[in-house]
């Protein structure tokens, strides 16, 4: 992702008062170590005993160093307390876009420009919200001028005339679109023809390090170590090679795809339950990975909780018919079940919650869970 493209030449961290302690902040990431973790350590000491403002900064030491998911959650719990802190509003559109989630910044942006009070803030905010604003036209427009390449490739594949050079341009361009939160292409898809593309240019290197990343971003981590055994013997140098070395095969794009499931989640959890631009975002990845019991419950559990029982039952048949779904899974769809009606399914899938739970935790979570529908029944 194009991250200064994205959110603009000014993405500056913003908070009322010391401008020393914004410099401290962007220090951060350039520190030694040692000083690193001290400072940081400070500014949590500080959120310890402070108040809003202590919190906002550590929240914003942890964005500076990449710790989106902890810096996002940390300004969602201050925004709960203190709605008009526009400030920390601002900051965490940027949270938003840095991890990929442009349709949620926006929300964030379009009310702070509308709970502003005229001045620089607000200036601000409209600025970013434009810009914003231009640079989703732009990558709808660069969607799109891939896709009319995409649709030439896979014409040519449909008529027999692809070569081992086309189905690497064609899983190449698909991987790519597949990355894009707005594109129709789904992994699956793009795993297809690159597993095609190294059947035919089997020593192929560029198509082995990309089938490793649509590997390991699917769940398929076997074969994706499988691929990697390879890429070693063929291109010991490879820059996928260097990646999984250091961190694991195809680190970045596991994290990317990962940080937004748990963000999301957190989202769908609040109170008042998920935006529509949270819910759209789901949906978007269940297009991505439509083999994913995961995302597909995500979505399930969003358009329960925002009112479509209808929708959220489909959703929930749809996954009744995948084997071996995991306790969270068999948990909320017996929500969904009982909710519409159909007790004799929820009750099937509370006592698969019992079966497949880890711990007691949550086998205590689905008695609580039973004990509150069964007292909800007898109440209505």
């Amino acid at each position: 992702m194009d991250t200064e493209r994205l959110i603009g030449a000014d993405a500056r961290w913003l908070i009322d008062g010391d401008e020393q302690d914004l410099a401290r902040i962007t220090s951060l990431a350039t520190l030694p170590a040692t000083e690193r973790n001290a400072l940081l350590a400070e500014f949590a000491a500080a959120a310890e005993s402070g108040g809003t403002r202590e919190a906002h900064l550590l929240a914003l030491a942890l964005g500076a160093l990449g710790h989106h998911e902890s810096a996002i959650s940390l300004l969602r719990t201050l925004l709960d307390g203190h709605p008009d802190l526009l400030s920390a509003r601002l900051n965490l559109a940027v949270l938003f876009q840095l991890i990929d989630l442009p349709a949620v910044a926006l929300e964030e942006l379009e009310r702070v420009v509308a709970d502003a009070e005229a001045g620089p803030l607000k200036t601000l905010a409209g600025d970013r919200l434009r810009h914003l604003r231009d640079w989703q036209a732009a990558e709808s427009a660069r969607i799109r001028f891939q896709q009319v390449r995409l649709a030439a490739l896979r014409e040519r594949d449909q008529y027999g005339e692809s070569g081992a050079a086309d189905l690497h341009e064609l899983g190449s361009l698909l991987l790519t679109l597949a990355g894009e939160p707005s594109s129709p292409v789904s992994l699956t898809e793009a795993v297809t023809v690159l597993e095609r593309a190294h059947a035919a240019a089997p020593e192929n290197p560029q198509v082995l390090e990309k089938l490793t990343v649509a590997y390991t971003v699917t769940g398929r981590d076997d074969e994706a170590s499988a691929v990697l055994r390879t890429l070693e013997e063929i291109a010991p140098h490879s820059p996928e090679l260097d990646r999984a070395r250091r961190s694991g095969p195809s680190a970045a794009a596991t994290r990317a795809f990962g940080l937004r499931k748990l963000l999301l989640l957190d989202e769908v959890a609040r109170s008042g339950g998920p935006s529509p631009a949270t819910v759209e975002a789901i949906r978007e990845l269940v297009k991505k990975l439509p083999d994913s019991p995961d995302y597909k419950a995500m979505l399930m559990f969003s358009v329960w909780v925002s009112g479509d029982l209808e929708e959220a039952l489909r959703l929930a048949d749809e996954l009744t018919l995948i084997e071996d779904i995991p306790h969270n899974i068999h948990f909320n769809v017996a929500q969904v079940y009982w909710a519409a009606g159909r007790r004799e399914e929820a009750e099937r899938h509370l006592s698969a919650a019992e079966e497949t739970a880890l711990d007691d935790s949550d086998r205590a979570d689905v008695t609580a869970l039973r004990e509150l529908l069964e007292g909800g029944n007898r109440a209505g």
